[in-house]
């Protein structure tokens, strides 16, 4: 009776598993042929995800230091930005967030009305090339890559690598460089939100 009891567990447990799997979303990949691709996401994340999937107490959730983790842009409270922890790890000591082994300084989740609509991940451009193979694995081959100038503020000019993926939600754009000569930044964010962000920024700063 005991054996037959540890069968049907084992059966059971069996076919909990190929529910699961069956249900699993595919991840969205270029590897994939056009149509057949799966279902984008970033960090488990999908663009139209409500804001308290990933920051459940996120108008008082605060970070080690006491500072909060989603903020609103003055004069903009239907934008929130939010500094995702969820890859945050303890190194010989050291905090740091890790993405596919790959060392990364921040990742912000930006969302209006609560629902996500895109993301930005800096990191130090030195580490552009492996943090590229990571994306290569994860979303496969960039639609384009890019080499062209970056200039910074002084002037000085500098050789600079992009990478661009075509998803199902706008560009998503890996750049060696951005705000400056040091970091880089992988960017997606909808384009409808980008226009509705500039639009009512360019009311409050020039029309206000």
């Amino acid at each position: 009776m005991r054996k037959f009891g540890i069968v049907l567990a084992a059966v059971a447990a069996l076919a909990s598993g190929n529910a699961m799997a069956q249900t699993a979303p595919k991840a969205w990949t270029t590897a994939d042929p056009e149509g057949q691709r799966g279902q984008f996401q970033f960090l488990g994340q999908k663009i139209g995800d409500p804001i308290a999937k990933a920051f459940p107490d996120y108008k008082t959730a605060k970070d080690q230091f006491g500072y909060p983790i989603c903020q609103t842009t003055i004069g903009l409270p239907r934008f929130w930005d939010c500094a995702y922890q969820g890859i945050r790890q303890i190194v010989d000591g050291i905090p740091r967030l890790d993405y596919g082994g790959v060392e990364v300084k921040f990742v912000n989740m930006r969302y209006v009305d609560e629902k996500l609509v895109g993301f930005t991940m800096g990191f130090d451009a030195k580490v552009f090339e492996p943090l590229a193979a990571v994306l290569h694995r994860q979303f496969g081959k960039p639609f384009s890559t890019e080499n062209a100038l970056w200039k910074d503020r002084l002037g000085l000019e500098y050789n600079t690598h992009y990478h661009i993926w075509n998803t199902p939600h706008g560009e998503m754009t890996l750049r060696e460089r951005w705000v400056n000569s040091d970091s880089g930044m992988l960017k997606l964010i909808e384009p409808a939100a980008e226009r509705l962000f500039q639009d009512l920024r360019y009311r409050q700063v020039v029309v206000e």
